[in-house]
């Protein structure tokens, strides 16, 4: 089970991969639940392909001003979210940059607690990150009522089913309702 925050010094790297294409970044999850599959050893992330804007794009335009923390009235779960305004001159400290506002986010939402160390974990969570935007959402499980596995990529928008079933209980539900069945409710 893996109980640290990415390091410090994976960042650069994954800002280099941003920079160079037209993606969205999984970061990886980050989990203290053995029941979680993303409670592995290892860290990983996933890079997708994003050639047309996500919905969130157009929640981070309505909604985030600058560098501090914002939330989406839209999502009934809890979350952090902080539009990123990089300087591609100097890699390693927008790289420091990101790193501390990634620890902010984790902490805001209740993932990590910071003033301890950046690398104790609370509870489980997901972030996603583009060039534009770094959000983190605090998971409660991995399944929803109906059995959908939900992964960061749910987060910004897609979610994968299996069966048909599955498929139904998401145009009955709505994507939100299967999302908040895996996350932890917003608070008031």
């Amino acid at each position: 089970m893996r109980s640290t925050l990415a390091l410090r010094g994976q960042r650069p790297a994954r800002w280099t991969v941003l920079r160079s294409t037209t993606a969205v970044l999984f970061l990886a999850p980050v989990s203290v639940c053995a029941c979680l599959p993303c409670s592995q050893p290892h860290k990983h992330l996933q890079v997708v392909p994003a050639q047309a804007g996500l919905p969130v794009d157009l929640l981070v335009v309505k909604h985030g001003a600058g560098q501090q923390p914002f939330r989406f009235p839209e999502f009934p779960f809890q979350h952090a979210c902080v539009k990123l305004e990089p300087n591609a001159a100097d890699n390693e400290a927008w790289s420091l940059k990101l790193h501390s506002l990634y620890q902010m986010l984790m902490e805001k939402v209740g993932v990590a607690d910071t003033a301890k160390s950046y690398n104790v974990l609370m509870r489980s969570g997901d972030g996603e990150q583009t060039p534009s935007w770094l959000l983190v959402v605090p998971r409660s499980k991995e399944f929803s009522t109906e059995g959908i596995a939900v992964n960061s990529v749910g987060f910004a928008g897609t979610l994968l089913v299996k069966q048909e079933e599955q498929l139904e209980a998401v145009r009955q539900r709505g994507v939100f309702a299967i999302l908040a069945d895996v996350c932890v409710p917003a608070k008031p």
